[in-house]
């Protein structure tokens, strides 16, 4: 005998459990909020005439701060995306060709704690433009979303923040 004070949930037979379905399968949709950043990766470097050169050189990355990802274990992440490397000083044609070599065989995203993005000191962090907004059809789908972000990494390197 069922329990009278206990309320069932509505079965997937009824109007009302296909209603509870699609609301539970439902994608939440969240709006971007792209960074840029520039993160102090002289250390990586080994040629000591190239570091020299430069003063310090940064990797600038694109990063969505609204998208975390949990890579097989409960802390999440930012996926940063590569744009290019910079420099504090100007190069010559030698040691620009020095350094994207050293760059040629890197990976387009990488991925950081969350925690480390709240590390990055705040003249290395902009955000992606102060006058831009996507519009959901451009993030609505991983496809979508992904065409974005490289649409993104294009304008970056063609008007670069830092």
């Amino acid at each position: 005998m069922a329990n009278p004070n206990v309320q069932s949930l509505p079965t997937a037979r009824t109007p009302e459990g296909d209603f509870l379905r699609a609301t539970l399968l439902k994608k939440r949709i969240i709006k971007p909020n792209f960074r840029v950043v520039k993160i102090d990766e002289t250390k990586y470097y080994t040629d000591p005439e190239l570091v020299k050169a430069a003063g310090k050189i940064y990797a600038v990355f694109i990063y969505d701060s609204n998208r975390q990802v949990f890579l097989c274990e409960l802390t999440p992440s930012y996926e940063f995306h590569y744009v290019e490397s910079t420099t504090e000083e100007s190069l010559s044609d030698e040691h620009y060709d020095n350094l994207m070599e050293a760059n040629r065989h890197r990976e387009s995203s990488e991925y950081h704690h969350t925690a480390f993005a709240a590390t990055i000191p705040a003249e290395h962090t902009q955000p992606f433009s102060q006058d831009w907004e996507p519009e959901e059809e451009q993030y609505a789908t991983d496809e979508a979303y992904n065409e974005l972000v490289e649409d993104l990494i294009g304008d970056e390197r063609a008007n670069p923040t830092f």
